[in-house]
């Protein structure tokens, strides 16, 4: 919009001139275009009027008058009803044109008539959740769109109404076709239904939504539908009498319909294959046409009114469940006119279904030939014949008095009661009715469909059932089927619960069909045959696939399966294995409990026996708890299964053979008091056992007429407890079969917990920690075999193997001792070998033992007295330490010459001199000792390593051939390093590492390594650092990281070497290393750095200069283009200098990344010549052909800078203006060029006579301050579409103080005209900084900008007079859209906006005094002056309106011409009349 304004200042005076009026009628807001009387939908807050948006119902007329000229109505403008509340909107067919956002966020939109709109921009209707339906009016073709027209969630729920003639071109249009449904004229939605409705005989149809076009949601109606009687639309009412053809065709939801009268009509194929179940028509309903209930598989009542005449054929084509018809009309419907065959197809099954007619009218019906043959016949509202079915004991039969013979049937088909049978149900086998008995013979279909029950018996007189007789009995757990010889299809289905079926038919096997029982039921089916038919059901394909065939006397009770003997009131359990059927009954666990006693038909059976095998090939089974009353297993019961401990009860008296063959996961067995005999074998392969007990007075026997042995070869006793009745130990251990286990315990008597017997040896356990490399690791000692007295000398025999450690109770213990008289006495042992880690031989440890020979462990410290004592048999003594251990009083004697004493090589003098040692006759070196070493050094040393590396450091040992090379690795300062027993050192922290590696062969020999260990991130001179170091490459590099807390902030200049205890090469900057620090203004890279991270600088928003001082622009390997890894924000890229080195400065302009940079400046580059050209001072920059504006105090009046200056010959762009460049100057007027991308802070700042201001075409940030200060700005133009034509207007510089950074002073936004392309006045109204301003004009791309601007002539006016002046322009067609006037002497004239006689922009001048005055007259970015003369002295100023018809004429300067010559240029004045001729003689 151009606003007309006037604007005084105490020089100045300035107006508005051209502009578009904004105003409002009937609460509608529009932009005016006086020229083309046409007018523009707009919101008031566009108007300038109000910021309320529109509400409610909105009807826009095609045309209005205002202010005595008649508008047309020909578009909407951008967002002109954005987050408007209306609910309808209606446009005229005059709007032909519609903007961007136009109805965006109408929350409460429903309808919306688009009129005569051909085309929808993009984001046209958007965020409008409840708008239903769409009219567009425009019949010259589909109106046209984009892909983000009309939003896709909005798309799939809208009825769109369009011309009939293009209905067909809309169905074809891939953008429309996807909408819920695309109507034509008199089509509308209401409620779930669609209605075609005709104005001429007031009724309207009912629509077949899969005909409707669209994305097909108009068949997702229901499930409960009604058809009103009548319709309402805009007032009128229509009665709905006619369904179209398959109206609820496809609609899968719908279960239930309600008619209202009215409906006269029903096309074919109207209910076709849905889940209706009961319809009732109106009594105004005459015809219902063919195939109308086909397929409606759920139907079972249908009732028609008393005005029904025709029903098509096929009407009620397969509905199997049809049970009811009521027809109400007096004559009975005939088949519809034009159509053959029958109303009941073949399929259709009369003897199922009542039909109920009105009374007095059954053999009217039952004479037509359509009607006849149902099963029975009603009269509406008469009295029901009495039917042949009876009730008798709560069960419910149909009687064949022929026959004398009764059928089950249910309550229903009885028309008795409609509650199916529930709980148990016995059914006789005879029943007496009226006098007379019936055998019940059969069950008819469906009898106990639905019921409840839990068991039903058939009496075996009953032979036949019917087809679905047992379906859906979801409580059905028990079934005996008595004497019933043949199961027809789907006799037993839906019964989940079922487990038990008898079959008491005993003349072969029951007769089956595929479907008779479902698969998911046999899978877990117990079938109980008659004995002789057991191998018949087994061999046959149908029954074989049930889980179980049982014969007399078995059941399933729980998971187990009994054979019963109600003669010894006994049971055995069943092995699953054995039992005919799928194999389910294997199926059981994890954990069971076999019963002490089972209770069948009310008769309690004791559980005494397990049949072979019980739980062979029961591969869940984990546990199993035995209760009293068992007395015998058979063998193989756990046979491979994965129990872990087994209980058996004091009744038990046999354990058959192989009984826990292979159980791995065994560990325990308890046998209570009773039991006897135990079968061999009965362990084999239980590897995990380790406690047995047996509460037995008498330890058990082999099981009779066995051979072997209880417990086999592979069966570990070793391993093993055994638990015995308390003072029964003795006669367990006597017992062949019990002997040999690894401890003896009696049953109730606690064991002392710090005597134990391991493997055979006795020990005393300590609460003393054994100080090793194992934390809470304690000591124990070899003890006597007695607790008290001496040992007998019979408890152990052979070679006795000592071990290093015991687990007891899950506690690790290392043998330190060997106790007094641990193998005292003891002659039958042959040797003791005596672990590593025994350090004490106590008194009298082997006196007089049979030992032969033994060795010393290497830290044996003392050997006390009599220890070796009167060992006359011991020959051979080697000792193994390199130190002769203490020896006590008489621990060697009678030994010492008979026996030879070898020592470690080169210590027999050691020995020979040392007490207790030196009594051996024979003393040698023995051949087996170790060559000692004589130095050890350390191999792979680095000088220095990270935090977190690791080397291999290996020892070297002289001499070469020495026996134990091994060594101990030991760092003597772990807070810094550690070292493995391998020699490998892992680095922890910084310091000096020092690893010590010592000889294990002579811990006398040792030697230290020491190098420099450096933290792989620290801080140096303020700045955190990652090191890379690799000594063998020689690589020594450091990258800079984030910080560990905080940011970077100030001038960053990163050296080229890093000392870090060594100097490190400066050589990149890691991922994100400054991201986000905004403190950062410059960087300097040295000129060794390689790379740069991902978002290494990104966010850095204070970041002006970087400089990187290497050759080769650096890389940026971890960044793949994704926003978030940019290594620079973008403003960065922007506006901050980037200097290279100037031999690469064409490198870095190609590069990756560094190309981004728009200001790339060469190190050395930035030295610049000064030159003033054409009144403007310049810095020039030789190297890269550029100019800088630099300030001057000498700027006055009208200032153009180029986008070009020319010095010396050679051309340099004008690419920016220094800071404050014309700021506190008199310039007046400031064009900048097209091609200069941001306005410094602080520009123009403080120019008190700047008027007109001409912004960068490309401009794309403006500074702080840029233009603050200059008051008196009165025109700006912005010509300018955005970065990247983005439509996003110029931005600022935000501060703390202002979001706008005050770039502009707060008076010039009342009366500073601002000038922007038409089409971005909205975003520029919108955007910070640029909505400030109060007056808005657009610049269109036909507008011309004028060049220069004048006043010919001589301008002398006659005191108080008005004179218009037209200025000319060049060109002759600018567009003029601001005055400014300065004068310097104001009481002259005063000044307005006006027009001239040809409709001109003009000046008009009202003259108030003599005198003279300059007046400069400022338009758009020139400017013009010229010299006003005020004076009684005649000029064409003279001339008003009210002079009398004389002709005067006046030359171009206003000076009247008495006698012009002809041929003169002239104005001419009549009157009021004026006119520029060429004089001519009169």
């Amino acid at each position: 919009m151009r606003k007309v304004f006037l604007m005084l200042m105490m020089t100045a005076v300035g107006f508005g001139l051209r502009g578009q009026t904004k105003t409002e009628v009937n609460g509608i807001f529009y932009e005016l275009n006086a020229s083309a009387s046409t007018a523009s939908v707009i919101s008031g807050y566009q108007a300038g009027i109000t910021e309320v948006p529109y509400d409610g119902v909105i009807t826009v007329p095609s045309t209005f008058v205002y202010d005595g000229t008649t508008y047309t109505v020909t578009s909407v403008a951008d967002r002109a009803f954005q987050y408007a509340t209306c609910t309808e909107v209606t446009l005229p067919a005059s709007c032909t044109t519609s903007g961007r956002y136009t109805f965006d966020s109408m929350s409460s939109l429903v309808k919306l008539d688009l009129g005569g709109i051909n085309n929808l921009l993009g984001n046209s209707i958007t965020g409008c959740p409840v708008l239903n339906d769409l009219y567009l009016g425009y019949t010259g073709g589909v109106v046209g769109t984009v892909g983000a027209s009309i939003a896709s969630s909005l798309k799939e729920n809208l009825n769109v109404h369009v011309p009939d003639a293009l209905k067909a071109a809309y169905t074809a249009d891939s953008f429309w076709n996807s909408v819920k449904a695309i109507l034509v004229t008199n089509q509308e939605q209401i409620g779930d239904l669609y209605y075609e409705y005709y104005p001429g005989a007031r009724t309207a149809m009912v629509l077949a939504p899969y005909e409707i076009p669209g994305n097909g949601k108009p068949t997702q109606i229901g499930p409960a539908v009604e058809v009103p009687g009548a319709i309402t639309i805009d007032g009128t009412e229509y009665t709905v009498t006619n369904l179209q053809a398959g109206v609820f065709y496809d609609t899968p939801n719908v279960t239930s319909v309600k008619f209202n009268e009215g409906l006269k009509n029903i096309e074919f194929e109207t209910f076709y294959g849905t889940k209706v179940s009961e319809v009732t028509f109106p009594n105004t309903l005459e015809n219902l046409s063919y195939n109308n209930f086909y397929a409606c598989t759920s139907l079972s009542k249908v009732t028609f009114g008393t005005g029904i005449r025709t029903i098509g054929d096929n009407t009620f084509y397969y509905c199997p469940k049809m049970t009811e018809l009521v027809v109400l009309a007096e004559v009975p419907p005939a088949l519809e006119a034009g159509r053959s065959g029958n109303m009941f197809s073949a399929t259709f099954n009369k003897a199922n279904v009542t039909l109920t007619v009105p009374a007095g009218k059954i053999d009217a019906y039952k004479a037509s030939p359509n009607w006849s043959g149902f099963k029975e016949y009603k009269e509406a509202g008469g009295t029901q014949p009495v039917d042949k079915y009876v009730a008798v004991d709560g069960i419910y039969y149909e009687l064949n008095p022929e026959t004398a013979t009764a059928a089950v049937t249910s309550g229903y088909k009885a028309g008795i009661t409609e509650v199916p049978y529930s709980g148990v149900i016995t059914i006789p086998s005879t029943i007496s009715v009226n006098g007379n008995d019936y055998t019940v013979t059969s069950v008819a279909m469906t009898a106990f469909q639905y019921a409840t029950c839990t068991e039903v018996v058939l009496p075996s007189t009953c032979t036949t059932l019917g087809r679905y007789a047992f379906d859906n009995m979801a409580s059905l757990v028990k079934l005996n089927l008595g004497g019933v010889s043949d199961l027809p299809g789907n006799t037993i289905t839906s019964c989940p619960a079922l487990v038990d079926l008898y079959l008491g038919y005993t003349g072969g096997v029951v007769g089956t069909v595929g479907a008779s029982i479902a698969s998911s039921l046999k899978e877990n089916l117990n079938v109980h045959v008659p004995d002789a038919l057991k191998a018949a059901y087994t061999a046959d394909s149908f029954w074989n696939s049930v889980k179980a065939i049982l014969v007399t006397n078995q059941e399933q009770i729980g998971d187990l399966y009994y054979e019963y003997y109600p003669g010894a009131r006994t049971a055995m359990v069943l092995a699953p294995y054995e039992i005919p059927g799928n194999g389910k009954p294997t199926q059981i666990g994890p954990a069971v409990e076999v019963p002490g006693a089972i209770t069948i038909d009310g008769t309690e059976y004791t559980v005494t026996n397990l049949q072979a095998g019980v739980f062979y090939d029961t591969p869940n089974v984990t546990s199993v708890k035995f209760n009293e009353g068992l007395k015998n297993i058979e063998f193989e019961t756990f046979y491979g299964t994965k129990v872990s401990e087994v209980t058996f009860p004091n009744t038990l008296e046999n354990l058959s053979y192989n009984n826990f063959y292979a159980c791995t996961s065994l560990s325990k067995v308890t046998f209570g008091t009773g039991i006897k005999t135990i079968g061999d074998n009965t362990f084999y392969y239980c590897p995990g056992m380790t406690e047995l007990v047996v509460l037995a007075e008498v330890p058990p026997t082999l099981e009779a007429g066995r051979s072997g042995s209880i417990f086999n070869a592979n069966f570990n006793k070793a391993n093993v407890t055994l638990t015995v009745p308390a003072g029964k130990v003795a006669a367990y251990k006597a017992s062949p079969n019990w002997s040999g286990f690894k401890e003896y315990r009696e049953y109730g008597v606690e064991p002392d917990p710090t005597h134990v017997v391991v493997d055979g040896i006795y020990y005393e356990l300590t609460d003393k920690l054994y100080d090793g490399e194992e934390e809470d690791v304690l000591q124990c000692y070899v003890e006597s075999p007695v607790r008290s007295g001496l040992p007998a000398g019979d408890e152990y025999n052979g070679v006795i193997t000592i071990p290093e450690t015991i687990t007891y109770n899950t506690r690790k213990y290392v043998v330190t001792q060997i106790k007094n008289q641990s193998f005292y006495m003891q002659s039958e042992v042959t040797e003791v070998k005596i672990p590593a880690t025994v350090e004490v031989i106590c008194m009298q440890s082997f006196q007089e033992s049979g030992i032969t020979t033994v060795t010393l462990p290497a830290i044996l410290t003392r050997i006390d007295n009599n220890a070796f004592r009167r060992c006359s048999s011991l020959k051979t003594m080697i000792a193994q330490g390199l130190t002769p251990a203490v020896v006590g009083s008489g621990a060697f004697t009678t030994i010492t010459s008979t026996c030879t004493l070898y020592v470690p090589h080169g210590m027999v003098n050691t020995y020979k001199a040392a007490d207790g040692w030196k009594d051996f006759l024979n003393i040698e070196e023995d051949p087996n000792s170790p060559i000692l070493p004589a130095s050890v050094s350390i191999e792979g040393k680095p000088r220095a390593m990270l935090v977190g590396d690791k080397v291999q450091l290996q020892a070297a040992i002289l001499p070469m051939d020495t026996s134990d090379k091994s060594v101990e690795w030991k760092s003597l300062n772990p807070e810094v390093a550690q070292v493995d027993d391998t020699g490998q050192v892992t680095v922890l922290a910084p310091g000096n590492a020092q690893i010590e590696v010592i000889c294990n062969g002579n811990r006398a020999i040792s030697m230290i390594a020491t190098w420099i260990c450096i933290a792989k991130e620290a801080v140096v001179d303020g700045i955190n650092y990652r090191f890379e170091y690799v000594e063998k490459d020689k690589i020594a590099d450091a990258y800079v990281i984030k910080p560990a807390s905080g940011t970077y902030t100030g001038d960053i200049n990163l050296p080229d070497q890093v000392l870090n205890m060594i100097k490190f090469n400066m050589r990149g900057i890691s991922d994100g290393a400054f991201e986000n620090c905004t403190g950062v203004t410059s960087v300097s890279l040295p000129a060794g750095t390689t790379t740069l991270g991902a978002a290494s600088f990104r966010g850095c928003t204070a970041l002006h200069t970087v400089t990187v001082n290497a050759k080769t622009p650096p890389t940026f390997p971890g960044y793949t283009g994704a926003e978030e890894q940019e290594p620079f924000s973008a403003s960065t890229y922007e506006t901050c200098k980037l200097y290279v080195p100037a031999g690469s400065y064409a490198a870095y302009r190609d590069a990756s990344v560094w190309k981004k940079f728009k200001n790339i400046r060469a190190i050395g580059g930035d030295e610049y010549t000064e030159a003033n050209i054409d009144g403007i001072l310049y810095a020039l920059y030789d190297f890269y052909g550029t100019a800088t504006v630099l300030p001057s105090a000498d700027y006055t009046g009208e200032i153009t800078v180029p986008e070009s200056v020319t010095f010396s010959s050679k051309v340099y762009n004008v690419t920016e203006i220094q800071k404050g460049a014309f700021a506190g100057t008199s310039i007046d007027i400031l064009r900048l060029p097209a091609n200069l991308k941001a306005i410094p802070d602080e520009m123009a700042a403080n120019c008190p006579s700047l008027i007109s201001v001409g912004l960068p075409d490309h401009l794309e940030t403006i500074g702080v301050k840029a233009f603050y200060g200059s008051t008196n700005i009165r025109f700006i133009r912005s010509y300018n579409f955005g970065k990247d034509n983005s439509l996003v207007p110029p931005s600022f510089t935000a501060t703390e103080e202002s979001d706008y950074g005050n770039a502009f002073s707060p008076e010039i936004w009342p009366d500073c005209m601002l000038v922007v392309p038409a089409s971005m006045f909205a975003n520029y109204k919108e955007t910070v900084g640029w909505k400030n301003f109060r007056s808005f004009a657009y610049w269109h791309d036909y507008d011309v900008a004028p060049t220069a601007v004048e006043y010919p002539g001589t301008h002398k006016y006659l005191p108080e007079s008005s004179v218009t002046l037209t200025p000319a322009t060049t060109p002759d067609n600018a567009t003029i859209l601001n005055f400014v006037i300065k004068t310097d002497n104001p009481s002259v004239a005063s000044y307005s906006a006006g027009k001239d006689a040809d409709g001109k922009t003009a000046l008009i001048v009202n003259t108030l005094a003599e005198g003279e005055a300059e007046v400069t007259v400022y338009m758009n970015l020139v400017k013009t002056s010229f010299k006003l003369t005020v004076s009684k002295e005649a000029g064409i100023g003279s001339v008003t309106s009210d002079d009398n018809l004389d002709v005067r004429y006046f030359n171009l300067q206003g000076i009247e011409i008495k006698n012009p010559e002809p041929g003169t240029v002239c104005v001419k004045v009549t009157g009021a009349k004026v006119e520029k001729i060429v004089y001519t003689a009169e």
